[in-house]
Formats: C-alpha cells, sequence, structure tokens
C-alpha cells in the first residue's frame, strides 16, 4: 500500500513513457506473474489449494510492481502535500460507473457477450469461480489495485507526459485491452479503460480510479447474474430507454465531477 500511496502523493515520480516503454512494461509484468504462477505449480504437488493460488498471485503481481517502478520512477523523499479527497468525490465516481454499467450491458454487451471466448481464458474463469470467496477478492479487489496502479499509475501517468492526455487514455486503453487477451473482455476493458483515464487525469488521484474499477467490476457481476434472468416482451425497446439513461448519468456524472474540480481549483 505504500507504494499506492507514495504515487498519490508525489513521493514515487513516474518517468515518461512512450509506446514501446508501455509495451515492456507489460510485458515485465507478465513475465513475473506467469513466472510465479509457474513456480506455484510446481511446488503444488498435484494438490489444489485456491487461496495458494491467490497468495501467490498477489506476492507476485506487488513483485512486478516494485521491479517496474524501480525501473520506470524515481522516489522523492518528501511528495506533494497530499488533499484529503471528500467523499462526495467517490459518490460522483459511483454515479458515473453506474451509468457506464447500465449503458455498457444493455448496449454493446448484448451483443459483445455473443461472442465466443478464448478457451483458456474460459477455463481460467471457471477455475476462479469455483471458490466463489477467491472469485470475488481476485476481481473486485485484488485486480482493481492492480490494473491501475500498472495501467493508469504507471503507464498512463508516464504517458500523459511523454504524449498529448487524449492519445496517452486511448493507447493505454488499447493496451489494457490486450492485456485481456480476449475479443470480449477487450471491448469492456477498452471502454472501461477510457473512462478510468478520464477520472485519473481529472482528479489525479489512483485511490479514486481503484474505487472506480471496483465498483464497474462488482456491478458488472451483479448487472450480469440480474440480466440472465431477465424476460421482458418488449426488450428491444426497453433496451434503448435504457441505455439512454445510462448515457445520460454517465454525462451528468462527468459534468459534475468537472464542475466540482474547477470549483476547487
Amino acid at each position: 500500500m505504500n507504494l499506492i500511496k507514495g504515487i498519490e502523493n508525489g513521493e514515487i515520480k513516474v518517468d515518461k513513457i512512450g509506446i514501446l516503454k508501455a509495451v515492456l512494461i507489460i510485458v515485465i509484468s507478465i513475465f513475473i506473474e506467469g513466472f510465479g504462477m509457474s513456480f506455484y505449480q510446481l511446488i503444488e504437488s498435484g494438490k489444489t489449494f485456491a487461496y495458494g493460488n491467490l497468495i501467490v498471485g498477489i506476492l507476485f503481481k506487488y513483485f512486478s510492481i516494485v521491479v517496474i517502478l524501480k525501473l520506470f520512477a524515481q522516489r522523492f523523499s518528501e511528495g506533494n502535500i497530499h488533499k484529503k479527497i471528500k467523499p462526495k468525490y467517490f459518490f460522483i465516481i459511483i454515479f458515473i460507473i453506474i451509468g457506464f454499467r447500465i449503458f455498457y450491458e444493455y448496449s454493446i454487451g448484448t451483443f459483445v457477450n455473443k461472442l465466443d471466448v478464448n478457451p483458456l481464458v474460459e477455463k481460467a474463469f471457471e477455475d476462479l469461480a469455483s471458490t466463489r470467496s477467491v472469485f470475488f477478492i481476485s476481481v473486485c479487489i485484488v485486480a482493481p489495485i492492480f490494473e491501475e496502479v500498472l495501467f493508469r499509475g504507471i503507464i498512463l501517468n508516464g504517458m500523459a507526459k511523454a504524449l498529448n492526455e487524449k492519445v496517452a487514455i486511448v493507447i493505454s486503453s488499447f493496451l489494457f485491452a490486450l492485456m485481456h487477451m480476449n475479443l470480449v473482455q477487450g471491448i469492456n476493458a477498452f471502454l472501461l479503460g477510457a473512462i478510468l483515464g478520464i477520472i485519473y487525469l481529472k482528479t489525479k488521484s489512483i485511490y479514486l480510479s481503484i474505487f472506480a474499477h471496483l465498483i464497474n467490476n462488482t456491478l458488472g457481476i451483479l448487472i450480469s447474474a440480474y440480466m440472465e434472468n431477465l424476460k421482458l416482451a418488449n426488450y428491444f425497446l426497453f433496451q434503448f430507454i435504457v441505455t439512454f439513461i445510462g448515457i445520460a448519468i454517465m454525462i451528468l456524472g462527468f459534468f459534475i465531477l468537472n464542475r466540482r474540480i474547477n470549483i476547487e481549483d
């Protein structure tokens, strides 16, 4: 958590990062995490221990972040004075993510979810979902923290210093989508990455970015479960109305966020 705090308060300053460096960072992360899981499978001796996989995964994710920061960031003894995040920002973030999830699930998501998933990825998810507590911790806590530190706190942070911010958001979101290694999750990840990128660059807070990602993943699971049981006669009309509502909520959320930031600056 000290690493996250360091990025948040400016004690850790990420270097300028171009596209090649961003790709290298992802390769380093994949290599270290892959090595960790391979090592665990060797010492596991055929026994299944879901929490063992989770713990090893967390340790090597943390180690990969440490290595990447050693290579692509500098640590200063004193960071910027950290302004406490006001509770209202968390409520605004919830508002934005609710709008995004409603919009996605009832529009693009209805088509994307019909696509075939990579069998290896599908098998990995099935194994992860076999233990509900591990699934929840992995998807709703570990993934948001690790992915936000890596893609927003490091990659987007560094790319925004080297490139135009809008270009940096698009490229970092594309890399975020590629990291998921399948089209179904990739499309969602790209759009989510753009939303999280905007939130991060506007608020300059990795805490709010992590919180937004956590809310997104939790809502994604809940809404997907709800939609499986949803049967409506005029489903297409319902989709159109709900999609419009989702877009309106998301736009209003960003408007309020931008206005609050401008007032307090």
